[in-house]
C-alpha cells in the first residue's frame, strides 16, 4: 500500500523523523504551502517543490519535483532505488515547503514479497543486449501486454470492472497493460474532467483538476501492487474525438512534467503521446522538430530513467498528411537515431491484410545497427462485434500475433480486445465505438485472451531472452517462408541450442525442414498455443552425424497451430 508521511512532523532539523519502508516501495510525503496560488498547475514549469533524496551509504542522490495535489497540498513521490538510509530535503520558494527534512531507511525485499509481486525486482531497464527488458535487479522481464486505454473512467471505475480485470489479467499471467492517463479530454471520470475549461476542446490547459488524478493514483497503486508494469502516454493529442486538437508543445511538455512527477515512482515505460502522427493535424500544426523537442524535455525530468518511446499510429502507407516515415506503424521510421527514444513501438493495423507487417516491421527494428528493443505495442484488437464490412479476427490470429512477434525477434507483445471500452449495456449507448455493443465482461473472456496464458506458460519454461530470429532455418515445401505469409512457419533459436518453431494453422501435410540443427542428442515436444497441451514425438532423442545438417520434422499432431520446441542435450527451466 502506498506510504504516507506529513511534513508537520519535519520541521526540526536538527533531529529529522525516521520512518523505514521497503525498497521500491512508492512512498508519498506531504507538504502544505503557505501562500495561495491561483494557478498552481502553471509551477509545473520550474516546479515550486523539489526535495533531494541522498543516500547515505554511497552518496548518491535523486532530485524529484513535487506536485500539486490540490488547494494549497503539494506531495513528492519516491520509491528507493538503494538499500539502506536516504536523508531528504526540500527546496522551495514557498516557505511552508521549504527546508523540510527527514529521513527514510530502505530495507530489501523479503522472498515472499519478491515471489508475489514482480515490482520488487525494480523498475524497467533494458538488458545487456539491447533486444530486451530487465528489471532493475537483472531480473529478465517477458513484456506480455494488456490493453487498457480507458482506464482513468468511470466506466473502469475504482472497483467493480477495474478489479475483475485487474484479477482475471494477473491469473492468466500478463506482466504489462498500456493505458493513457487522460482517457478523453471531455470525459470525467469520478474525479470530473482532467482540465474543466477545456470540455469543449478550447485549448486550455492552465487548470489542471487533481482530482481527476487521484483515481487514477488509486489504480496505478493497485497494478503496483499486482506486479504489473504500465506502460502508456499522457492523452492521444490531436485527434479531435479526443477533444485534444488545440495542444501546444509548451502544453504537452508541462502535463508530461507533471504526470513523471506524480507517477514516475512507479514502475513504467512512457510513451510521449498516443499515435503521434494525429500532432501533425492539431490546429496549429507540430513537426517532426516539435516532437523531438517533447522527446528532450521528458528525458530531461525523467529522473528514474524509465524507458521512453512514442506510440505510432497504425497507417502503413505514405499520405500527404504528414511525413512518410510517419507512415510505417513504427517510431523508429522517424526517431529511431534521436537520442530521447532508447526502445521502438510498432502500430502493425487493425486488419488481416496488415497482420504480416508484425514480422516486417519487427525484422526491419531488429536489423538497425543502433540496437533498441522493439515492442508490438498494438495490433489487430480481438473484437465480437465491429462496423459492417469488417473482419473478425479468430483466436488462431490473435494467437499468431503473439508468436509471430516473439519469434522474429519483439521484446514484448501487447494483446488487445474491446475490453478497454468497459462498455456495460446497463449503462446506455457506447460512448467511444457506437457500433461496438459488447459487454466488457463478454471481451474480458474472449478465447484468445483466454490463450495469452499459454504463450507466457511456455516462454516461462526456456531462456527466452537467448533467443534469436532464426526464420532462415525453415524450409517449407522446400522453400524459404514468406514474410508475408500467414500460414509460414516462424522460428528462433539460442546459442544455447534451444530452437523454437511456431507452426500456424493449415500446415499439417506440408514438409517442414529444419536447417542448421547441429551435432548433439535433443530431445522433441509439441506444445499447442491453442490449450496448452504438450505432446512428445516419437523417438524424440536422435544424435546429428556432424556438421551443420538438415532434419525432417514429423507431421504435426493435426491441422490446428503448433510450438515445435527442441532442446540439446537438457531440459530448459527459468
Amino acid at each position: 500500500m502506498l506510504i504516507t508521511i506529513t511534513t508537520a512532523d519535519c520541521r526540526n532539523a536538527d533531529r529529522p523523523p525516521s520512518q523505514t519502508l521497503t525498497q521500491w516501495a512508492v512512498h508519498d510525503i506531504t507538504f502544505e504551502a503557505e501562500e495561495h496560488y491561483p494557478t498552481p498547475f502553471l509551477q509545473q514549469d520550474a516546479p515550486l517543490l523539489a526535495v533531494t533524496f541522498t543516500h547515505r551509504e554511497s552518496a548518491s542522490s535523486l532530485k524529484l519535483e513535487g506536485f500539486w495535489d490540490g488547494g494549497r497540498i503539494w506531495r513528492v513521490r519516491f520509491a528507493a532505488p538503494i538499500q539502506g538510509t536516504w536523508t531528504w530535503q526540500s527546496r522551495s520558494a514557498d516557505p511552508g515547503l521549504d527546508d523540510r527534512r527527514g529521513e527514510l531507511v530502505a530495507e530489501a525485499p523479503t522472498a515472499e514479497q519478491l515471489a508475489a509481486n514482480s515490482n520488487y525486482h525494480g523498475h524497467l531497464r533494458i538488458g545487456p543486449t539491447g533486444r530486451y527488458f530487465v528489471h532493475a535487479d537483472g531480473n529478465p522481464f517477458f513484456w506480455l501486454g494488456d490493453t487498457l486505454w480507458k482506464i482513468n473512467s468511470t466506466a473502469c471505475g475504482l472497483d467493480g470492472p477495474f478489479r475483475t480485470w485487474l484479477h482475471d489479467r494477473i491469473a492468466k499471467g500478463f506482466t504489462a497493460v498500456n493505458v493513457r492517463y487522460i482517457n478523453k479530454m471531455f470525459q470525467p471520470n469520478e474525479g470530473g474532467l482532467p482540465f474543466p475549461d477545456n470540455a469543449k476542446d478550447e485549448g486550455h490547459f492552465n487548470n489542471l483538476n487533481p482530482a481527476y488524478f487521484q483515481g487514477m493514483d488509486k489504480r496505478m497503486q493497485g497494478l503496483w501492487d499486482h506486479g504489473l508494469v504500465v506502460a502508456g502516454p499522457p492523452a492521444w493529442f490531436g485527434k479531435a474525438n479526443d477533444g485534444a486538437t488545440n495542444v501546444t508543445l509548451n502544453d504537452a511538455i508541462r502535463l508530461s512534467r507533471y504526470l513523471l512527477a506524480r507517477y514516475g515512482a512507479y514502475n513504467i515505460v512512457w510513451s510521449l503521446v498516443g499515435e503521434f502522427s494525429a500532432t501533425y493535424r492539431i490546429k496549429t500544426p507540430w513537426t517532426t522538430a516539435d516532437l523531438n523537442a517533447l522527446g528532450s524535455a521528458v528525458q530531461s525530468f525523467n529522473v528514474y530513467h524509465h524507458p521512453v518511446t512514442i506510440h505510432p499510429g497504425s497507417r502503413q502507407e505514405p499520405t500527404p498528411l504528414y511525413p512518410a516515415l510517419a507512415a510505417v506503424g513504427s517510431s523508429a521510421g522517424l526517431f529511431h537515431n534521436e537520442t530521447w527514444l532508447d526502445h521502438n513501438w510498432l502500430q502493425t493495423g487493425h486488419r488481416r491484410d496488415h497482420l504480416w507487417r508484425i514480422a516486417q516491421r519487427i525484422e526491419e527494428n531488429y536489423r538497425k545497427t543502433q540496437v533498441k528493443p522493439v515492442v508490438h505495442s498494438e495490433g489487430w484488437y480481438e473484437r465480437n462485434v465491429v462496423r459492417a464490412g469488417e473482419d473478425i479476427a479468430t483466436p488462431a490470429e490473435i494467437r499468431w500475433q503473439a508468436w509471430a512477434a516473439y519469434l522474429n525477434g519483439a521484446a514484448g507483445h501487447v494483446y488487445g480486445s474491446n475490453i478497454w471500452l468497459f462498455f456495460d449495456p446497463r449503462e446506455g449507448p457506447p460512448q467511444d465505438n457506437p457500433w461496438d455493443r459488447t459487454p466488457w465482461w463478454v471481451s474480458l473472456a474472449s478465447p484468445g485472451g483466454q490463450q495469452m496464458a499459454y504463450v507466457r506458460r511456455f516462454f516461462d519454461t526456456i531462456p527466452w531472452w537467448t533467443l534469436e530470429p532464426r526464420r532462415d532455418w525453415v524450409r517449407i515445401d522446400g522453400k524459404a517462408p514468406e514474410v508475408k505469409s500467414l500460414t509460414d512457419p516462424h522460428c528462433a533459436a539460442s546459442p544455447e541450442r534451444l530452437i523454437v518453431v511456431y507452426i500456424p494453422v493449415g500446415n499439417q501435410k506440408r514438409s517442414l525442414q529444419l536447417h542448421h540443427v547441429r551435432n548433439d542428442t535433443y530431445t522433441a515436444q509439441w506444445y499447442s498455443p491453442s490449450t496448452g497441451s504438450v505432446a512428445s514425438i516419437t523417438g524424440t532423442a536422435f544424435v546429428k552425424s556432424g556438421g551443420d545438417e538438415i532434419w525432417q520434422v514429423p507431421e504435426p499432431p493435426d491441422n490446428n497451430d503448433w510450438v515445435l520446441v527442441l532442446r540439446a542435450g537438457k531440459q530448459y527451466g527459468r
